[in-house]
C-alpha cells in the first residue's frame, strides 16, 4: 500500500508499506495513513478496497483530510441513489466519456449511515461492452460542494496510480 501525491498528473510515492499478501490493505492503510503528515486540503482517491465509513469520518473529522472512493454496488447508498437518479431523471451524458452518463447527488440524498461527513456524490452508468449489461457505480466524497463532473475530474487521476502499480 502506499500514498502517491498526484503533482501535474505525474505520481511521485511519498510513503509506502510491504505487508504479507493476508493483510487486507485497509489495515495497512490505516497504519500508514494514520501518522503522515498530510498538507491541508489535502484528497485521498481510494479504491473500493478502503472503504470504511467510520475510518473516512475520522479522516474527515481528526485529520481534515478529504476523501473521494467509489462505493460497491450492493451498498444502500448506491442503490438509493440509482432509484433517486432513475426517479428525478439526474442523468446527463458524461463530460468524458462517450456512452456513458452521470448523475449528480445532492448531499441531501447520499445516505450513508456509517459515514455521515460525505458531502457530494456522483453516479456513473454504462452499458458493458461485453456482457452488455448496465453497470453504475457511485462515486462519493467529503468534499463539499463539487459538481459532478468536478468529482470525477478527481477520481480519473486515479488513472495514474493504477499504471504507476502495473509497473
Amino acid at each position: 500500500v502506499w500514498l502517491q501525491e498526484i503533482i501535474d498528473r505525474k505520481g511521485v510515492i511519498v510513503a509506502l508499506t510491504i505487508v504479507p499478501i493476508q493483510t487486507h490493505d485497509i489495515e495497512a492503510g490505516r497504519k500508514l495513513v494514520e501518522n503522515f503528515p498530510f498538507e491541508i486540503n489535502s484528497v485521498l482517491i481510494m479504491d473500493r478496497g478502503f472503504i470504511d465509513g467510520p475510518w473516512i469520518t475520522h479522516l474527515k473529522q481528526d485529520k481534515q483530510v478529504d476523501v473521494v472512493v467509489p462505493l460497491k454496488k450492493n451498498m444502500y447508498p448506491t442503490q438509493y441513489a440509482i432509484s433517486f437518479a432513475d426517479e428525478k431523471n439526474l442523468w446527463e451524458a458524461h463530460p468524458t466519456r462517450e456512452d456513458q452518463w452521470m448523475a449528480a447527488l445532492p448531499e441531501d440524498y447520499l445516505f450513508w449511515k456509517d459515514c455521515e461527513v460525505i458531502k457530494s456524490g456522483t453516479l456513473v452508468r454504462w452499458t458493458n461492452k461485453k456482457t452488455e449489461e448496465l453497470e453504475q457505480v457511485l462515486f462519493v466524497s467529503t468534499l463539499e460542494g463539487k459538481s459532478g463532473a468536478a468529482l470525477l475530474r478527481i477520481y480519473d487521476q486515479r488513472a495514474e496510480i493504477e499504471e504507476s502499480h502495473r509497473e
